[in-house]
């Protein structure tokens, strides 16, 4: 069984509780950064411009504002959908092992 979302629950448990504020300062700048990239990508469609060329910024902004945003959330959101592929890979490679 894998099982990285409880690795990172306990990783950031403890983290956490020894930062104290600084969690919620990192909420407070990735919700700045999501919110200045929605802001960036409303302001370029406004004044017409090519928005195909500055959308991959705005996008890697946005994602890793939601990281800083959300490491409590997000973070363990993603991981429990790799250990959900990863359990199927390896339940998959014993079905066909053991026939």
């Amino acid at each position: 069984m894998v099982d990285f979302s409880g690795g990172w629950n306990t990783f950031w448990g403890a983290i956490s509780g020894e930062l104290g504020g600084v969690t919620t300062l990192l909420t407070v700048i990735g919700m700045l950064m999501v919110l200045g990239s929605v802001l960036g990508y409303i302001w370029m469609k406004r004044r017409n411009a090519n928005v195909k060329d500055g959308l991959s910024g705005v996008f890697i902004v946005m994602f890793v504002g939601a990281v800083l945003a959300a490491p409590g959330a997000l973070i363990p959101l993603v991981l429990t959908m790799v250990d959900w592929a990863a359990n199927a890979v390896l339940a998959l490679l014993q079905r066909l092992a053991g026939s």
